[in-house]
């Protein structure tokens, strides 16, 4: 089996939220949503939880502000997986109007 999500650009953007998470004083998870949060056509990610720890944890993301330039940083090491639908993959490149 093929690890499609261990690739190196992953495993550098997971390195570089790990480094905001402790600029931040917030967890990878934070750091993670509140990017997702900031890109353009996304209202809100979605994200689930089990337990109320899980919770408080997905509900600490709204406290995290990430600056222009950590945004930027972060868009950089995205590399979306191509998809056989012609919509773009990179929440970065999301149009609402093209969802339709």
């Amino acid at each position: 089996m093929v690890d499609r999500f261990g690739t190196p650009a992953n495993w550098a953007l997971l390195a570089r939220m790990d480094e905001l998470s402790a600029a931040h004083s917030a967890t990878v998870t934070q750091v993670a949503l509140a990017w997702l949060a900031a890109q353009p056509g996304i209202i809100a990610p979605i994200a689930s939880a089990t337990t109320v720890d899980q919770l408080e944890e997905l509900l600490g993301a709204a406290r995290v502000t990430l600056t222009d330039d950590e945004l930027a940083r972060l868009s950089a090491r995205w590399a979306p997986r191509p998809t056989r639908s012609s919509t773009p993959s990179s929440p970065s490149t999301l149009d609402p109007m093209q969802r339709a």
